[in-house]
């Protein structure tokens, strides 16, 4: 049935399920500091990320996954900014191994690590998403955590206001970061863990200024 935020409509779900989320700006009680509470399911734009905000108006994270959910706990097509926390600005997750792809992360900032994601104890996959403009005091877009083992592939991660691209602290030797387009990063845009090949260093030419979210 219809739910009058995120938040419920996450808890009327099983795991199994799908949670389809119509265009419009998501912010306040019930769109901030989701949890999927161990559930596999899927939370999915019904639009896209262009035409489904959730802005956190930076009183908060979007999304904590630290309920030991794994692979079949899907993010997808969902523009996330404005969101602030101690490590992982947008996004923290702790004990779980979700899968975050097709959305888009802007101007988010962690005081400490991980401006947009933080990742520790977990092994999430996180393909296909683009960082623009996130920062924190280390990884302007993500931290690579204590025990994380996290696939990160074919991202755009760009512009990071401080902290560079990536912190890198303790994660473990499975992590995998490839075909990423690492590009203007404050702080640098070393690829400090992980296996993979062929990340490369190309502006991606959007037409906003960074972190605006004009793609």
């Amino acid at each position: 049935g219809d739910a009058t935020t995120i938040q419920a409509g996450i808890d009327l779900a099983a795991s199994g399920d799908a949670v389809v989320v119509a265009e419009g700006i998501y912010s306040g009680s019930g769109n901030i500091n989701l949890t999927y509470n161990g559930k596999d399911i899927s939370v999915a734009s019904e639009s896209g990320p262009f035409l489904t905000v959730i802005d956190c108006q930076s009183t908060g994270q979007a999304f904590l996954f630290t309920g030991g959910e794994g692979f079949g706990a899907t993010l997808e097509g969902f523009t996330i900014k404005n969101g602030n926390g101690t490590h992982g600005g947008a996004i923290y997750c702790d004990g779980a191994s979700p899968t975050i792809r097709y959305n888009i992360f802007c101007n988010n900032l962690a005081w400490g690590a991980g401006g947009a994601i933080a990742v520790r104890d977990g092994s999430p996959t996180i393909y296909n998403n683009t960082f623009d403009g996130n920062g924190a005091q280390a990884g302007g877009a993500i931290l690579f955590g204590p025990g994380s083992n996290a696939q990160f592939w074919q991202n755009i991660v760009c512009s990071s206001t401080g902290g560079g691209a990536f912190a890198c602290v303790g994660a473990g030797g499975a992590t995998i970061v490839s075909c990423n387009d690492v590009y203007g990063n404050a702080g640098g845009n070393t690829i400090c863990v992980g296996t993979g090949s062929s990340n490369f260093s190309l502006d991606p030419l959007f037409c906003g200024m960074p972190g605006t979210g004009n793609f």
